[in-house]
């Protein structure tokens, strides 16, 4: 009986389906991944737009760095991988 929350849209499968493909992502993951763009964006940008706590978008951001879907940059700044 897997009670896993709603999947975000998009499918998974990582990297190779081209770069429109979203990854299967939920919940607050999903939240932080839309916010984040190809381009540089600060933490306190993701705090204020997400709504979420400083310690909620900063455990966010660390799973998405490691299942390398974003990166972080010097001065807490973050893009997609």
């Amino acid at each position: 009986m897997d009670r896993s929350p709603e999947p975000a849209r998009g499918r998974g499968g990582g990297g190779e389906g081209g770069d429109d493909a979203e990854p299967f992502l939920a919940g607050d993951e999903a939240k932080i991944f839309g916010l984040v763009s190809e381009d540089d964006k600060q933490i306190e940008q993701l705090i204020t737009e997400s709504r979420l706590s400083a310690a909620e978008v900063s455990g966010v951001l660390m799973a998405l760095e490691l299942k390398g879907l974003i990166r972080q940059y010097p001065g807490k700044v973050f893009a997609r991988a």
